[in-house]
């Protein structure tokens, strides 16, 4: 049975946690301490002050620091699914067997509609970037600001929100990258708002366009965003960043260069939305970066049988090679035959071979997609949801696939995976933690109806690879 709590300073919600009832008087300690390691203003008490009669616990003083725990509704904040695991926000999950760190980042409230599309990466001294699409209606288009939270213990304790990007317009799909010289990019699209605060764009901004905000310090401060300047071929109406992360190259002729994953527009002039008319073609930005910044782009060609939605890309094999997975195009995504698109292209993205699909898991989202190559071993690993249609346009029943290298290809016929979640799982990301996954996702108290009301929380975990390697066979046996 799990048991939910908020732990209260001055009348101020500090943060939520789940702890099982035969553990209760231990965990309540084990709070304590953490509490005091990070707090300067709790008031000191002789006691902690519990309400639930049926759970006593004896009275205990931890370093002069007192708690007051109020019971919640046991089904508040619903925990992943295993029974031996309890849900701590900003504390370790020591009895999990993948080791897992759970906590809820970015909480909407009756305030803030919701919070989307998240992605997260790792800098070089080991600190987590996680970035969002902070909205203030339900709408892509919803006057959105980029911001970020920041961890530099794994995930257990993260920073204020810190604003990147922000004005009278929209900032939607963050995406990341690291270069090798430590620097670290955030692009982002730029588009007029249809909701919220404003309607339109009134400051007269560029829209319609890619924006970079980079930082040299870890992430600590970030540049003004500018327009990243390429040129493209003619033909193209546009192009946007796919939201997720860049890869940046470890192997091969071009090491060292990032490879931004591109939508590019080539739908006639009067076509929009999710039509079978529309042609959003696979693209890469093969961007060189000094300790100036961006000193060189390169837009590579597209291919009008390689179209792609939202979709992430991987490093394949060890030599100028990449591949992606892409939700459904046309609209098809909603439907309740989607596909997962899939393609590969063997000149570091200057050409995309031919889309080919599979029905093994549905692709109903921006998912994520992840290249390993921890202790010598290069294996690749995919974040999706996996529910029927009938719930969600299927968008629950969350899971990590896990699948070796094949030579110098992919294949997912002897992958593994674990389920994260029955519930609403949407958009994810994932950043190679070594000995772990690091995930963030879109998370939902239900998974009923066609449409979830809004994303009520942007979730971050991670787990021991170990533990996902060692999961169910995911390739059917028929």
């Amino acid at each position: 049975m799990n048991i939910f709590f908020k732990l209260y300073i001055h009348e101020e919600i500090y943060f939520h946690i789940t702890i099982r009832n035969e553990i209760l008087k231990h965990n309540l300690i084990h709070i304590a301490l953490i509490f005091s390691a990070f707090s300067t203003t709790a008031v000191a008490s002789e006691e902690f002050k519990f309400a639930a009669d049926e759970y006593p616990v004896s009275y205990q003083n931890v370093a002069g620091q007192g708690l007051e725990i109020e019971k919640l509704a046991t089904q508040k904040y619903p925990v992943i699914n295993n029974d031996n695991s309890f849900y701590a926000n900003g504390s370790y999950t020591v009895d999990h067997p993948g080791q897992m760190v759970l906590f809820d980042l970015f909480v909407a409230d009756d305030f803030l509609d919701e919070y989307r599309i998240p992605s997260i990466t790792q800098t070089q001294s080991g600190k987590l970037i996680a970035a969002i699409e902070k909205r203030e209606a339900n709408g892509d288009k919803s006057s959105n600001d980029i911001v970020i939270r920041t961890s530099t213990d794994g995930g257990k304790i993260w920073t204020d929100e810190q604003i990147v990007a922000t004005d009278q317009i929209s900032f939607n799909d963050p995406n990341f990258a690291v270069a090798d010289n430590g620097d670290i990019y955030l692009f982002f699209n730029a588009l007029d708002s249809h909701a919220g605060s404003t309607i339109g764009n009134p400051t007269n901004m560029q829209t319609g366009v890619v924006y970079v905000a980079r930082s040299t310090d870890d992430g600590d401060t970030w540049s003004i965003p500018q327009v990243l300047k390429t040129s493209h071929p003619e033909g193209p109406r546009s192009f946007t960043v796919s939201p997720g992360v860049s890869v940046v190259l470890k192997n091969g002729t071009n090491q060292g260069d990032i490879i931004l994953p591109i939508r590019v527009n080539h739908t006639a002039d009067g076509i929009s939305g999710l039509t079978a008319d529309v042609d959003i073609r696979a693209g890469t930005i093969r961007l060189t970066v000094d300790d100036s910044g961006i000193v060189k782009t390169n837009f590579g060609s597209t291919n009008p049988d390689a179209e792609v939605n939202e979709y992430q890309i991987a490093e394949m094999g060890s030599q100028d090679s990449l591949y992606y997975i892409s939700r459904d195009t046309d609209g098809l995504s909603w439907g309740e035959t989607s596909r997962t698109l899939y393609s590969s292209s063997y000149d570091n993205g200057q050409n995309w071979n031919n889309n080919a699909s599979f029905g093994f898991f549905t692709t109903r989202t921006q998912s994520g997609l992840l290249r390993s190559d921890y202790d010598s071993n290069t294996r690749y690993y995919y974040s999706t949801p996996t529910g029927e249609y009938d719930y969600s346009k299927g968008r629950h029943q969350g899971y990590i696939f896990e699948s070796a290298a094949q030579g110098e290809g992919i294949s997912w016929k002897n992958s593994h995976k674990v389920k994260i979640t029955d519930l609403y799982f949407g958009n994810s990301t994932m950043v190679d933690l070594g000995d772990k996954i690091g995930l963030i996702y879109e998370f939902a108290e239900d998974k009923t109806g066609l449409n979830v009301g809004k994303v009520s929380r942007i979730r971050f975990m991670s787990l021991n690879k170990d533990y996902i390697r060692n999961g169910e066979n995911a390739w059917p046996s028929n």
